[in-house]
């Protein structure tokens, strides 16, 4: 009995099981950043649009800055000069 509760004690270690390595960004920030109004991020959201998110409650929302730079790389839209030239 007593080596099982070593166990289990051992699996609650302080360290988180998945390290946050970068801050995450609140609503405002993510829209100053994409040069949009916090609003526009919301209605994104409504929409299911826009970049990924993090919702932690109703209420509190965040991005991760990876997500952010991923969607923003995937609004790219190919021009006619940057096509391969048609023969």
């Amino acid at each position: 009995m007593r080596q099982r509760n070593q166990i289990t004690d051992s699996n609650h270690s302080s360290a988180p099981p998945f390290p946050i390595k970068e801050p995450l960004l609140t609503q405002t920030e993510a829209a100053n950043l994409l040069h949009v109004e916090p609003r526009t991020l919301e209605s994104w959201r409504q929409h299911r649009a826009g970049p990924r998110y993090i919702r932690y409650s109703r209420r509190c929302v965040r991005y991760r800055l990876q997500d952010l730079s991923a969607w923003i790389n995937e609004q790219a839209v190919e021009t006619a000069s940057q096509s391969p030239t048609r023969q």
